[in-house]
Parts: structure tokens; C-alpha cells; sequence
């Protein structure tokens, strides 16, 4: 192993876990002890106290929180076994620094106290240490001096030990060319898509054999979903729009409100590139009329972005003096240079936007319906409660809608309706979950309306009459013979490349692929193409069906590694890293578990708890 990694190695053990030990005890602190000291568990002479667990478990649920994207309380984390984690992990840590003790392996005070003087967070405005920033954040962290920088020393004596046990490691070179070989070998190949419109012949007609045959081959494409037939009622915005009424007065006000947006003049959508003098306008003008340079690369040369020079929609007096220019042009397009506050500048007019003008009595129906659907979306709100009350009284969902405006309707969920109140996810949601014997309660959609529905029956699969499926069954038999015929046409086109024809002698389109990786894209194969590719040796023929389709591949060339490739040199780098750095992980995980074999451990599950109800 090179010097360099081995150093990398040991730098990353002592200087890596000294980073995470002051992070975690500022993170984090449980006080709620009476001010004793609790022990949580003990291996050897070495005791875990309650804060250097509960920094730990406090670490282990932010990360987990992060990872599932949503807070959860600590007892719900738990099942997955996170304080086992923590526990193991400081187990293992206190192991080692058992070990250093009993080996009178640790660091001088001097070292100690330049770790404690660099750290940031101990440090002022001015970026010196400042002690009073230093005495707060032992203080929030329930920690005296005394116990900070003795855990410092502890960790960094455990860097060095850990140093030492993976110094000199390295990963197998034969594993790494190996992982190299494979991941970077090349294949040049020659390959077409052969389909229904190269047969010679098209597939014929089918006999009645052939259907029945076909039928009672593939039931499952014949045989229905397990299906619930599900009662319920809805109410929705649009059932009870008719019975809304909007006071007319609001609409009035509402439509004065919004009487910019009804009556607006004519408008133009614009950029303005300020040039400043008159002949740098001229000049830029002339560039692009001659088609040296685009609009947008003239913006980029002024070193500026298109959201810098965008005015958005402009009236004509908005424009200034520029306007008349701009409003006389039929279509977007770029001016000359015109004048403004700014200077000469040159515009890109981007669309044009007529005049509004829009009365009351026009606007009025959009208005009302808009009103409306509000007003409607607040009664519907308002109904839940009837709605709850009926159903919590004993009523069934027909006399529900009787005694509501709610509607009682029924249908077979197979999970794949989606119309009407089938569309609605939340419907969907729970026409998925319900079960026999479930109480219907109201549940309200994304769109406003609310439903309650229940399980009225389970209906088994069941396979559908013939005559009520051969069109089916005529469609099914179609594909899988055309597949069959064109699978057998590309096994015929194989063979005549194997005895010297090519591609374009069949018929076909040859595309050539020169130094593909396992990894790279093709456009338009099937997933499993490089694959077939890459398992094939050099020369052979290989067909490939995929669906009403097959593939015939001629592998060409193998090549292995091209070994001056940046991203090979990047790739080897990363795969011995990526390996030391598992190895030596292994080791210390191995010789941790070796320690605590010789060790006496004890947990204290009544601290453990406690340190768990500060959690709640």
C-alpha cells in the first residue's frame, strides 16, 4: 500500500472521529438527571454515560428522519432497532478505548488544548478562541471541561489505535482490474430490428381451432380481476350548483375589483438591450442583421442573463418614447436602435396582446360560475357533519342520500375505474382499503367533494365466455403468431450471416456500434439488449426477441480496458478507495467484536429507558 493512502487511512480514523465526537456533543445533551452522572451501559473499565447515548440516538433519528423524508417520534423509530445501533456503536468504541488505556496509549495535554483552541465552534467574531463561546457549548451540552476534553483525548487516542490496526492494508489488485475489466471492456457490434414488415409472407388468417386453442392456452388474459362491489354516496361541487345563490352585489364588486384585468389596452411583450451610445446600437444592429450574432448571444457578450433585460408586457405610454416604434410592428422581431431614459437601446418584441375589454355582462357568467363552485365547496364542507351524524346514528348509506343531497350510486372496483367519483384518488384510496365489516365515514377528495362508501360483496376472478371475448382472443392470437413468425425470420436471417451474407443483402438497416460499455444507452432496444451484446463472443450472431420484434446482432469486435481513459483512471482511484476504505472498516469491526469477547458488558436498561422518555 502506497504511503499516501496509508496516510489517508490513518488521517481519516483519527481526525474523522474526532470531528464526529465535538459535533455530537453539541448537538445534543440530556440533563433531566438530577445533575448525576448515569451510566447506560459498561464494557470493561470503560462506562457509556447517558449523553454520549443520547447524542448518538439523537443522530441516529435526524438521519433516519431524513431518509423517510418526515419527522417520526422516537417509539416508532425504535422498531427498527435504532438504539440497538447507538448501543453497538458505542459499545464497540468503548471497547477500543479500554483497549488504549490498558495499552498507555493517549496524547499530551498540549495536543489537547491546540485541538480545543482550533475548533470553530469555540471560537469568537474575530476568529480566536474565545472561552466564554466555549464554557456555553460544554454548558448546552451538559459537559464540564474536565469530561470534554477528556472524551477528546479518548477519541483521539482511539484514531491512532484504529490507525494502527488497518496501517498497511490494501486492496487486492487482481479484485480491482477485475471490477476494471469488466466494467470498461468494449464490444463492437452490428445489429437491425427485423419486425412484421420484413416477413416474407404475412401471418394468415386464423382457422377456429386456432382461436379456441389459443383461448383455453392463455385464460389468464380472459380471466377477470378479483373484484368489490362497492356501495356509496357522494356530493359534489357541480350535484348542487343550481341550488347555490350568489348575492349579485359581490359579483358587481368582485368584477371592479378585477377591472384591470377586464379592461386593459393593448399591450407588447419586450426585452430591452440597453447599448448606451448611439453607434454601439448602430453597431450591434448591424451585427445581427448580418447574421454574425444572435439576440442572445449579443445579451450573453453584455454579460448579462435574458431575466436582466426582460420587461415583461408594456402599454404603449409604458414605452416611452420607444413605443410608436414598437406598436407599429405587425409581428414580434427586433427593432433598430430607439431612444430611451437609459440610452440608445435595441428591443425584441416577444408577442403582442390585444386590447381587453370585457363588460360586466360578459365577465358575469365566469363570475357566478366561480362564485359558485365556492360557495358550493363551503356548503359541502358544512355537510360532513350531517353526513357524520346520520352514519353514527345507524343509518345506511340509501338513507343517508334520501335525507341529504349526497347521491347513492354502486360499482365494481377492480382498482382500474377512474371516472367519475372513481377518479378521485382519495375514492380510489379507500375503495382499495375497505374490508367486510368496515363503518363508512365521510372522507373528502382533492376536488372538494366528500363521499363514504362500504364493501357490499367480494367477487371472485372469473373467466369471461369465449364469445363474449374473441375479439380478444383474434388479437391475441394475431401478436403472438406475428412474434412467432418474425422470432423464426430472424433465426433464418442469423443463419445466412453465418454462412458470409450481411445485413443489407436480408433487407435490413444495419446500425454499427463501435466501443460500447456495459453501461452506455442505445436508443430504442429493449433493456436486456447490451446484455445479449455483452454475453455473445466475437464473430457470433445472436437474435434477440423482444415482443412483436427480434433482433439479430453480429458481434464484431471485443476490446478490453482502454486504459488512458480519464474515466477509467477516476473509476480505478474510486474502486481503491471505495475498497481500503470497506477493508478497513472490516478490520475495526472484526477487532472490535474481538475486544468484546475478552470484555465483561452490562447494559442498564432502566438509564437506557429514561434516556428514551426524554425523547417524548
Amino acid at each position: 500500500m502506497s504511503k499516501k493512502a496509508s496516510s489517508a487511512i490513518s488521517r481519516f480514523f483519527m481526525w474523522g472521529l474526532m470531528g464526529l465526537l465535538i459535533a455530537g456533543l453539541l448537538s445534543f445533551a440530556v440533563t433531566d438527571f438530577g445533575g448525576s452522572s448515569y451510566t447506560v451501559a459498561t464494557v470493561g473499565e470503560e462506562e457509556i454515560d447517558t449523553n454520549l447515548y443520547a447524542n448518538g440516538l439523537q443522530t441516529e433519528l435526524n438521519s433516519f428522519q431524513q431518509q423517510l423524508g418526515t419527522s417520526i417520534p422516537l417509539s416508532t423509530a425504535l422498531q427498527f432497532g435504532i438504539d440497538r445501533q447507538v448501543l453497538s456503536t458505542l459499545v464497540t468504541r468503548a471497547a477500543l478505548d479500554n483497549e488504549t488505556a490498558e495499552t498507555g496509549l493517549s496524547v499530551g495535554d498540549d495536543f489537547v488544548r491546540q485541538q480545543v483552541l482550533t475548533t470553530p465552534a469555540f471560537q469568537g467574531l474575530t476568529g480566536e478562541f474565545d472561552r466564554e463561546a466555549y464554557a456555553d457549548a460544554l454548558r448546552r451540552s451538559g459537559l464540564d471541561e474536565e469530561e470534554f476534553e477528556d472524551s477528546l483525548r479518548k477519541d483521539t487516542a482511539r484514531g491512532i489505535l484504529q490507525g494502527a490496526i488497518v496501517s498497511g492494508i490494501a486492496p487486492s489488485t487482481a479484485m480491482v482490474d477485475a471490477a476494471l475489466s469488466y466494467g470498461f471492456e468494449r464490444r463492437g457490434f452490428t445489429w437491425a430490428r427485423v419486425d412484421a414488415t420484413n416477413l416474407p409472407t404475412p401471418v394468415g388468417a386464423p382457422t377456429d381451432a386456432d382461436l379456441t386453442a389459443y383461448y383455453e392456452a392463455n385464460p389468464e388474459e380472459f380471466t377477470t380481476l378479483e373484484a368489490k362491489k362497492i356501495a356509496y354516496v357522494s356530493l359534489t361541487p357541480e350535484m348542487i350548483l343550481d341550488t347555490v345563490e350568489v348575492d349579485e352585489t359581490v359579483l358587481r364588486e368582485t368584477y371592479d375589483d378585477r377591472i384591470a384585468f377586464y379592461q386593459r389596452d393593448e399591450r407588447r411583450l419586450v426585452e430591452r438591450l440597453v447599448l448606451g451610445t448611439d453607434a454601439a446600437a448602430a453597431e450591434a444592429k448591424a451585427r445581427l442583421d448580418a447574421g454574425e450574432i444572435t439576440f442572445d448571444e449579443l445579451v450573453a457578450e453584455r454579460g448579462l442573463d435574458l431575466a436582466d433585460i426582460d420587461l415583461g408586457d408594456q402599454s404603449k405610454d409604458e414605452l416611452g418614447d420607444a413605443g410608436d416604434a414598437i406598436f407599429a410592428m405587425a409581428e414580434p422581431g427586433i427593432t433598430d436602435p430607439l431612444p430611451t431614459t437609459l440610452g440608445a437601446a435595441i428591443f425584441r418584441m416577444n408577442a403582442i396582446f390585444p386590447a381587453e375589454n370585457t363588460s360586466y355582462e360578459e365577465a358575469l357568467p365566469s363570475l357566478r360560475d366561480e362564485f359558485a363552485q365556492d360557495r358550493a365547496r363551503r356548503v359541502i364542507t358544512d355537510s360532513v357533519g350531517d353526513l357524520d351524524d346520520l352514519l353514527a346514528g345507524g343509518a345506511t348509506l340509501p338513507e343517508v342520500a334520501e335525507e341529504t343531497d349526497a347521491v347513492y350510486g354502486e360499482l365494481l372496483w377492480d382498482g382500474t375505474l377512474a371516472e367519475g367519483i372513481a377518479a378521485s384518488q382519495a375514492f380510489r384510496a379507500a375503495a382499495n382499503a375497505v374490508q367486510d365489516g368496515d363503518f363508512a365515514e365521510v372522507i373528502e377528495t382533492e376536488d372538494s367533494a366528500i363521499f363514504a362508501l362500504e364493501l357490499v360483496e367480494t367477487i371472485a376472478p372469473t373467466l369471461e365466455a369465449y364469445d363474449d371475448v374473441v375479439a380478444r382472443v383474434i388479437a391475441g392470437w394475431e401478436q403472438q403468431e406475428t412474434a412467432n413468425a418474425v422470432a423464426a425470420h430472424a433465426e433464418t436471417i442469423k443463419t445466412a450471416l453465418e454462412t458470409g451474407t450481411d445485413l443489407a443483402s436480408q433487407g435490413l438497416t444495419a446500425t454499427v456500434e463501435t466501443e460500447v460499455l456495459r453501461t452506455d444507452f442505445i436508443a430504442d432496444v429493449p433493456a436486456e439488449f447490451l446484455t445479449t451484446v455483452f454475453a455473445t463472443d466475437e464473430g457470433t450472431v445472436s437474435v434477440l426477441p423482444a415482443g412483436d420484434a427480434s433482433y439479430v446482432i453480429h458481434t464484431d469486435l471485443i476490446q478490453g480496458p482502454d486504459t488512458t481513459s480519464p474515466d477509467y483512471e477516476t473509476a480505478k482511484a474510486g474502486l481503491s478507495d471505495q475498497s481500503s476504505s470497506q477493508i478497513a472498516q472490516d478490520l475495526i469491526a472484526a477487532f472490535g467484536i474481538a475486544l468484546q469477547n475478552d470484555l465483561d458488558i452490562t447494559t442498564n436498561t432502566a438509564v437506557i429507558n429514561a434516556v428514551h422518555a426524554q425523547f417524548n
